[in-house]
């Protein structure tokens, strides 16, 4: 018996020699193992940073996208087909973007589970390197878990291959197809070049025939001329067709069938008069050239009637930028006085003239071009009562003139409306005689075929900013006291 027991403990410890053997190559394997789920959890981690930045590359891609959408969509209609290939390639676009996402959502899904199951076993081999004595089962255990692992880990990063490389096709083709835009939108941008250059030229040679109240060249014939159902209003025009400058004007499409540019008002208020003008307000608009007929003004005038304001206004556009010289025109002169436009006094004429090249006495020579001759005298409204002096002579447009023309013998309101330097000595600014416009009759007498002077600042027994000789108490010397006085003149190109 003591030789068998001796015998049974020698295969005893023969056997626990190999258990110990055996469990030493598990524990190798183990340690084998760690280092590859170590290095498969660095594989990992990489791709995930790669999948992360690659995220952040489609959202830079969808934006761009974005980007590039907003600009197609505003291409000019009339680029049709460009247009639908645009919305084709945004549709594929679109398709692709949406692969993508589902591709990445994959890798990002097959990730995390790797990344469970590399934990559950990591803790399962955390727990099996403290048992020194497991049994033999215990360590078949462990060898099958172990090859489940190595499994899933390649199976994952099998997929994970496969992700990158769909990626990696899809990234392939957003960067194709965003050269692709990036070709359509080039060509896009050629063709509004080509488009806008196509315009400027049309607009040059004034053959435009917009819509719009956009038109070309100087006046409102031309408004009149690209669409004969215009109504008045403020239309923006082309002022100069060398630098495309533009300008907002009134255009009246109302009196004789004409395109009437409205270009200076005048309005002063009820109870007041010219005298109650501040010196420096004269000074600048009717004395310091350039003066309101040259565009030095409070505003433009975009309003055919009386703002009713509280105090006296100037507005004028530049009247050079309207005529050119040798031209035929009509000159209209529009008067309002009263509470209301539809209570109001109203005088509306229109003469006939020639455009001679200036717009004030100071440099105009000889002295025959200090004035317009106007002719074709045509009445369109009067509720006045006045009666008009109508007999045959020359009618004059009087020029303004500044102190540059202040030694110069000049047409002056005095003395019968003659040529003078002065007006028995009057000193020039302080009667402010400066800025004065009007039409006149040749005669010196004390009537004319229309109202006489508008503007006139004159303080020396003149209080309205119109002077009508056959009705001064009305309009001169009122000081408007029945209302405001309103005055304009529009011009239309025959």
């Amino acid at each position: 018996t003591s030789q068998q027991m001796q015998a049974l403990n020698s295969s005893q410890q023969t056997d626990i020699s190999q258990i110990r053997s055996q469990v030493a190559n598990v524990s190798a394997n183990i340690s084998l193992l760690q280092g590859n789920l170590s290095a498969t959890q660095g594989i990992v981690t990489v791709h995930t940073g790669n999948i992360s930045a690659f995220a952040t590359l489609l959202q830079t891609v969808q934006s761009n996208l974005t980007d590039i959408r907003i600009n197609i969509t505003q291409v000019q209609s009339t680029l049709t087909t460009t247009s639908q290939t645009i919305q084709a390639l945004n549709s594929s676009q679109q398709t692709d973007s949406a692969q993508l996402r589902s591709q990445v959502a994959g890798v990002q899904a097959n990730v995390s589970a790797t990344q469970g199951i590399v934990t559950v076993h990591t803790g399962n081999i955390s727990t099996l390197s403290t048992l020194s004595m497991s049994t033999a089962a215990q360590v078949s255990q462990l060898q099958q878990n172990f090859s489940s692992l190595q499994q899933t880990v390649q199976s994952n990063l099998t997929d994970i291959r496969s992700n990158i490389s769909s990626v990696s096709g899809l990234a392939v083709n957003v960067t194709s197809t965003a050269t692709q835009v990036r070709g359509l939108a080039s060509n896009v941008s050629v063709l509004q070049s080509a488009s806008s250059a196509q315009q400027a030229t049309l607009d040059i040679l004034s053959l435009c025939t917009c819509s719009s109240r956009y038109v070309v060249r100087r006046s409102c014939a031309d408004v009149r001329a690209s669409n004969r159902s215009a109504e008045s209003g403020i239309y923006t025009i082309i002022t100069n067709t060398i630098t495309n400058a533009t300008q907002q004007v009134y255009c009246d499409f109302g009196a004789g069938d004409l395109a009437w540019t409205l270009m200076a008002t005048f309005e002063q208020p009820a109870k007041t008069n010219s005298q109650n003008v501040p010196l420096a307000y004269y000074q600048q608009y009717f004395v310091n050239a350039p003066i309101w007929i040259n565009g030095n003004a409070e505003a433009l005038p975009l309003s055919p009637g009386p703002a009713y304001t509280p105090s006296f206004s100037v507005k004028s556009v530049d009247w050079a930028l309207f005529l050119k010289t040798g031209s035929r025109y009509r000159l209209r002169y529009r008067v309002f006085k009263g509470p209301a436009a539809s209570a109001a006094q109203i005088i509306d004429y229109s003469y006939e003239f020639t455009y001679n090249g200036y717009l004030l006495q100071d440099d105009a020579t000889p002295a025959a071009n200090q004035i317009w001759n106007l002719t074709s005298r045509q009445v369109y409204q009067d509720t006045s009562g006045i009666g008009w002096d109508v007999k045959v002579e020359p009618v004059r447009f009087w020029l303004p003139f500044t102190p540059v023309a202040a030694s110069k013998v000049k047409y002056m309101g005095c003395n019968g409306y003659a040529l003078s330097v002065t007006c028995g000595g009057d000193d020039l600014l302080i009667n402010r005689y400066y800025g004065s416009a009007g039409i006149i009759g040749s005669a010196a007498d004390t009537a004319d075929p229309t109202p006489s002077f508008l503007p006139i600042m004159q303080t020396n027994n003149v209080y309205d900013v119109l002077f009508v000789q056959q009705a001064y108490n009305i309009y001169g010397l009122s000081g408007a006291p029945t209302g405001p006085i309103f005055g304009s003149y529009l011009i239309a190109e025959l």
